[in-house]
């Protein structure tokens, strides 16, 4: 076991390791941590995160019906914000930021659109004009970008 901080008692964090792997081996891995914004409110919360990880891998937790990871999507703490916007968002190069949204992004840029089979006709509303929305469902993210509406076009 590695190093306890003084102020959490050693053996209550065996205690709860031990009846984690032990719901874990009963159930075959259908253990589950739920972690909400408590958590994400003190310092050292990437440590708190690796700390569930390492329970939930070692445990054969990840991947199960029941187990694994639930997490509150609310608002997280992010320390240095300010350090942490030129690298996210590069602005370094443009201000304000262009967001991309990862979907457009990585639908186009890993060729998922070659296997598409769904065509846009089947995704719309029955009262909508066919007509108008023909061709593959990549068309109607490069008729985006042409207009400028993605940040991967130029401004």
């Amino acid at each position: 076991m590695g190093r306890a901080d003084h102020w959490r008692a050693r053996a209550q964090i065996i205690r709860i390791a031990r009846e984690f792997a032990d719901n874990a081996d009963k159930t075959h891995g259908r253990s589950m941590i739920i972690v909400g914004a408590g958590l994400n409110h003190w310092y050292h919360l990437d440590m708190n995160y690796r700390g569930l990880i390492n329970m939930l891998v070692f445990c054969g937790c990840i991947g199960q019906s029941g187990g694994g990871w639930a997490h509150y999507v609310g608002q997280e703490k992010l320390r240095p914000q300010t350090g942490w916007q030129p690298l996210a968002f590069a602005l370094d190069w443009q201000r304000p930021a262009r967001h991309m949204n990862s979907t457009s992004y990585f639908y186009n840029h890993s060729s998922q659109w070659r296997y598409e089979t769904v065509t846009a006709q089947e995704l719309l509303s029955p009262m909508a004009d066919k007509s108008r929305y023909s061709g593959h469902l990549i068309d109607f993210n490069v008729r985006a970008e042409r207009m400028g509406w993605l940040p991967s076009a130029r401004s």
